[in-house]
């Protein structure tokens, strides 16, 4: 029996491709060529583009709006990245989750391992001196125990959105950054300097905030497959 490889797209994991595909795929599904994405969908979909092995040349310079269209040689749905230039480009969910990690997947992992000190320490001040050591959930108004909660970024700035402005502002190759690998949690960044800085950078624009942990992608995930479409999006066609 092979090994079961996880998958992970921004603060989302899974247990196996197989089960990151039928979720992609749903969204993909239950919306109609000419619909553009929109809150959480969008979030999501843009976070799943990070880790596209060419996510950079996807990207370009900028993303506009992710739109879903027919693909004109296979007659089928997909997604099209709109970039600020006026140029688009399309990428399939299947592509971005069968294919070895990307650079900027491997770069953001290497962040997020920066940051977990950090955002443990905001979980820590969030629960300090709360009555019955709970938390209410900014996302559902439960109130969370310890266990049940996680600290998560708060949209527009998703930590893919911050990491990829990082990258961006700082001019980040991200072919020529080392990393130190196979090692307990993950991979790291090889250059402390880069740590640190992107480190300072991060606290300075993260605005977290304490989620329900829980059921919480398992009940998304089973909710998505019964959805139909999502009331009205825009369309760029």
């Amino acid at each position: 029996m092979g090994k079961r490889i996880e998958v992970k797209v921004g603060d989302l994991s899974f247990r196996t491709k197989k089960e990151a595909k039928e979720y992609f795929g749903a969204i993909l599904r239950r919306h109609e060529a000419g619909d553009m994405l929109v809150g959480k969908d969008y979030q999501e979909i843009e976070a799943l583009l990070m880790n596209h092995p060419r996510a950079r040349d996807k990207i370009g310079p900028g993303i506009e709006a992710i739109v879903v269209e027919i693909e004109p040689h296979h007659g089928s749905k997909c997604f099209f990245v709109y970039r600020t230039d006026g140029t688009r480009d399309d990428f399939g969910y299947g592509h971005c989750i069968d294919d070895d990690r990307s650079p900027f997947a491997t770069f953001s992992d290497a962040a997020r391992k920066v940051v977990r000190p950090y955002m443990s320490e905001c979980k820590s001040e969030c629960f300090e001196g709360r009555v019955e050591n709970k938390v209410v959930c900014e996302a559902t108004g439960k109130e969370l125990a310890w266990d049940e909660a996680v600290v998560d970024h708060e949209p527009p700035l998703t930590f893919s959105v911050i990491v990829n402005a990082y990258v961006k502002e700082r001019g980040i190759d991200l072919n020529a950054v080392e990393y130190i690998r196979d090692i307990p949690g993950g991979v790291e960044f090889g250059n402390k300097a880069l740590a640190q800085d992107f480190d300072c950078y991060h606290q300075q624009r993260a605005k977290l905030r304490v989620i329900d942990r829980g059921e919480n992608l398992r009940t998304a995930y089973k909710g998505r497959l019964k959805l139909g479409k999502q009331g009205t999006t825009n369309s760029v066609i």
